[in-house]
């Protein structure tokens, strides 16, 4: 993904609590976009990846697909799916 947008980092608080979330491999509904859409998803949180000067969460969705997404693009806090 290459975004044209500088990344502005999210608060400490928020980036110890997707830390934590990926140590314990934890799977939350999570709300985020990108240039041309917005999605809300049950993820399974495996790491955190710093890129080119940006950081992202790299997730995996229900049917195991990867995924690597922008802190920065993440709308909501990340919830326990009910």
């Amino acid at each position: 993904m290459s975004d044209t947008i500088e990344y502005q980092p999210i608060n400490c608080a928020m980036h110890d609590e997707f830390e934590l979330a990926c140590i314990r491999q934890e799977v939350r509904k999570l709300t985020w976009h990108t240039k041309h859409q917005t999605f809300n998803q049950k993820l399974r949180f495996l790491d955190l990846k710093c890129e080119q000067g940006a950081e992202y969460l790299i997730a995996e969705t229900e049917d195991h697909k990867p995924l690597k997404i922008r802190l920065d693009h993440i709308i909501n806090k990340p919830v326990d799916p009910a």
